[in-house]
Protein backbone atom coordinates (compact mmCIF):
# COMPACT_ATOMS: atom_id res chain seq x y z
CA UNK A 1 0.00 0.00 0.00
CA UNK A 2 1.03 3.31 -0.54
CA UNK A 3 -0.88 6.50 0.24
CA UNK A 4 -4.26 4.40 0.61
CA UNK A 5 -3.39 2.44 -3.38
CA UNK A 6 -3.03 -0.76 -3.20
CA UNK A 7 0.17 -0.90 -5.66
CA UNK A 8 3.48 -3.21 -7.10
CA UNK A 9 6.31 -2.97 -5.74
CA UNK A 10 10.17 -3.25 -6.67
CA UNK A 11 13.50 -2.79 -4.18
CA UNK A 12 16.98 -2.03 -4.59
CA UNK A 13 19.99 -1.62 -2.13
CA UNK A 14 22.86 0.32 -3.20
CA UNK A 15 26.22 0.14 -1.10
CA UNK A 16 28.94 3.20 -2.31
CA UNK A 17 32.30 1.89 -0.40
CA UNK A 18 36.06 3.78 -1.10
CA UNK A 19 39.20 2.05 -0.43
CA UNK A 20 36.91 -0.44 1.67
CA UNK A 21 34.89 2.07 3.96
CA UNK A 22 31.03 2.12 3.18
CA UNK A 23 30.57 6.06 2.38
CA UNK A 24 26.86 5.59 1.08
CA UNK A 25 24.05 3.33 1.42
CA UNK A 26 20.62 3.86 0.17
CA UNK A 27 17.51 1.06 0.67
CA UNK A 28 14.44 1.97 -1.46
CA UNK A 29 11.38 0.41 -2.69
CA UNK A 30 9.39 1.91 -5.79
CA UNK A 31 5.43 1.76 -5.50
CA UNK A 32 3.33 1.73 -8.74
CA UNK A 33 0.59 1.18 -10.66
CA UNK A 34 0.49 -1.31 -13.64
CA UNK A 35 -1.84 -1.18 -17.00
CA UNK A 36 -1.18 1.44 -17.91
CA UNK A 37 1.75 1.81 -15.93
CA UNK A 38 1.59 5.22 -13.26
CA UNK A 39 4.18 5.49 -10.44
CA UNK A 40 2.89 6.47 -6.76
CA UNK A 41 6.17 7.15 -5.09
CA UNK A 42 9.22 5.27 -2.81
CA UNK A 43 10.18 4.84 0.41
CA UNK A 44 13.54 3.96 2.20
CA UNK A 45 16.51 5.30 3.54
CA UNK A 46 19.92 6.93 3.21
CA UNK A 47 22.35 6.42 5.48
CA UNK A 48 19.80 5.68 8.02
CA UNK A 49 17.57 8.05 7.74
CA UNK A 50 14.29 7.13 6.66
CA UNK A 51 12.32 9.21 4.05
CA UNK A 52 9.40 8.89 1.35
CA UNK A 53 8.95 10.44 -2.08
CA UNK A 54 5.47 11.20 -3.08
CA UNK A 55 4.80 11.64 -6.94
CA UNK A 56 2.81 14.90 -7.36
CA UNK A 57 3.38 14.58 -11.11
CA UNK A 58 4.13 12.51 -14.04
CA UNK A 59 4.18 12.40 -18.27
CA UNK A 60 4.48 8.85 -19.44
CA UNK A 61 7.12 8.71 -22.39
CA UNK A 62 5.62 8.52 -25.99
CA UNK A 63 4.36 5.58 -27.86
CA UNK A 64 7.28 6.61 -30.12
CA UNK A 65 11.17 7.68 -29.53
CA UNK A 66 12.63 9.87 -31.77
CA UNK A 67 16.55 10.98 -31.89
CA UNK A 68 16.27 14.63 -30.38
CA UNK A 69 12.89 14.21 -28.33
CA UNK A 70 12.87 14.75 -24.76
CA UNK A 71 10.38 16.07 -22.15
CA UNK A 72 9.49 15.57 -18.66
CA UNK A 73 8.96 12.39 -16.91
CA UNK A 74 7.67 12.95 -13.00
CA UNK A 75 8.07 15.33 -10.37
CA UNK A 76 8.23 14.09 -6.36
CA UNK A 77 8.42 15.86 -2.88
CA UNK A 78 10.33 14.17 -0.42
CA UNK A 79 9.41 14.21 3.67
CA UNK A 80 10.79 12.73 6.67
CA UNK A 81 9.79 9.80 8.56
CA UNK A 82 7.83 13.28 10.21
CA UNK A 83 5.97 14.33 7.27
CA UNK A 84 8.64 17.21 7.03
CA UNK A 85 9.25 18.74 3.23
CA UNK A 86 13.20 17.99 3.04
CA UNK A 87 13.31 18.13 -0.85
CA UNK A 88 12.40 17.39 -4.22
CA UNK A 89 13.17 15.26 -7.67
CA UNK A 90 12.45 15.98 -10.93
CA UNK A 91 13.32 13.27 -13.94
CA UNK A 92 12.91 13.92 -17.52
CA UNK A 93 14.17 12.17 -20.98
CA UNK A 94 16.31 12.80 -23.53
CA UNK A 95 16.56 10.43 -26.80
CA UNK A 96 19.79 10.33 -28.29
CA UNK A 97 21.23 7.79 -31.25
CA UNK A 98 23.07 4.46 -30.76
CA UNK A 99 23.69 3.39 -34.44
CA UNK A 100 20.66 3.05 -37.51
CA UNK A 101 19.56 0.39 -35.31
CA UNK A 102 19.43 1.34 -32.14
CA UNK A 103 18.89 4.61 -29.66
CA UNK A 104 19.40 5.25 -26.34
CA UNK A 105 16.38 6.28 -23.59
CA UNK A 106 18.77 8.43 -21.14
CA UNK A 107 16.15 9.52 -17.81
CA UNK A 108 17.86 12.53 -15.77
CA UNK A 109 16.99 12.86 -12.32
CA UNK A 110 17.62 16.26 -10.60
CA UNK A 111 16.75 17.72 -7.17
CA UNK A 112 17.73 17.63 -3.34
CA UNK A 113 17.26 15.74 -0.49
CA UNK A 114 18.11 17.34 3.21
CA UNK A 115 19.63 20.56 1.33
CA UNK A 116 22.32 17.57 -0.31
CA UNK A 117 22.25 17.77 -4.96
CA UNK A 118 21.10 14.72 -5.79
CA UNK A 119 21.41 13.74 -9.52
CA UNK A 120 21.01 10.66 -11.66
CA UNK A 121 21.06 9.33 -15.03
CA UNK A 122 20.00 5.66 -16.93
CA UNK A 123 20.73 5.10 -20.07
CA UNK A 124 18.82 2.47 -21.65
CA UNK A 125 19.38 0.90 -25.36
CA UNK A 126 16.21 0.29 -27.36
CA UNK A 127 15.91 -1.99 -30.41
CA UNK A 128 14.75 -0.27 -34.00
CA UNK A 129 11.94 -2.62 -33.45
CA UNK A 130 10.77 -0.84 -29.94
CA UNK A 131 12.27 -3.56 -27.91
CA UNK A 132 14.26 -2.61 -24.63
CA UNK A 133 17.65 -4.11 -24.47
CA UNK A 134 18.81 -3.31 -21.26
CA UNK A 135 20.18 -0.90 -18.59
CA UNK A 136 23.18 0.25 -20.39
CA UNK A 137 25.15 2.67 -18.04
CA UNK A 138 24.21 4.43 -14.40
CA UNK A 139 25.77 7.85 -13.03
CA UNK A 140 25.13 9.04 -9.90
CA UNK A 141 26.47 11.46 -7.78
CA UNK A 142 27.81 10.37 -4.09
CA UNK A 143 28.88 13.14 -1.64
CA UNK A 144 29.58 15.61 -4.69
CA UNK A 145 31.60 13.07 -7.35
CA UNK A 146 30.22 11.83 -10.41
CA UNK A 147 30.48 7.78 -10.37
CA UNK A 148 29.97 5.99 -13.71
CA UNK A 149 29.03 2.13 -14.15
CA UNK A 150 28.98 0.53 -17.13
Amino acid sequence: MFNGQSANTSAIALTISENGAVVSTEDSTAYYLTNPYSPLGLSGTTNGTAWTATITSYTPLPSTLTVGASGQLDSATYTDGMGNNIGSLTETYTVTGDDPDALFLNVDGAGSVNGVQEAETLTYAVASDGTLQGLVQVQITVNGSTLTFT
